[in-house]
Order: C-alpha cells, then structure tokens, then sequence
C-alpha cells in the first residue's frame, strides 16, 4: 500500500480546525451568563472578544479570498515537455 505524506501546510490547516472545534464545542456547553460575564480585573467577556474576532474577519476574509483569486490568476498555463508528450 502506498504511503502518502500531508504537507505541512495542510497539517496545520487540520490542526486549525480541530482546534476551531474542540473550542466550539466547549463555548456551546457555556451559558449566556459565562459568555457575557467579564472579568473581575477588567477586560472583555468571552462573547466580546468572540465579536471583535468576527468583525474582523468578515474585513479580512473578502482581502484574503481577493489575494488568493489574484494569486491564481498569474499561474500561467502549463506546457508538457517531450518527455511528458511521449507518455
């Protein structure tokens, strides 16, 4: 059976998003008291800094998504070589 490596770029990006759902899942056992409750020496409650995060996403997110299409786009065209034409 062949053996196939994950990149490290991938592995990350899995690690990401176990992450984004081991923290989903703890955030949902909470209650709205937990979520809003913030703490004593100062500072934003758990649902604050959850907004602040999505505020800013929904500002980067379409400046990635734009890089990435821009990125795509100078990729050029491939071109087989003799050896690739023989196959």
């Amino acid at each position: 059976m062949p053996q196939y490596s994950i990149p490290a770029e991938q592995k990350r990006l899995i690690q990401v998003v176990q992450d984004v759902q081991h923290f989903l899942t703890r955030v949902d056992a909470l209650s709205e008291w937990q979520l809003l409750q913030q703490p004593v020496s100062g500072g934003w409650s758990l649902a604050q800094v959850m907004e602040h995060l999505n505020v800013y996403c929904r500002h980067y997110l379409p400046l990635i998504e734009q890089a990435i299409q821009k990125e795509q786009g100078n990729q050029g065209t491939y071109q087989s070589g003799w050896l690739g034409e023989y196959f």
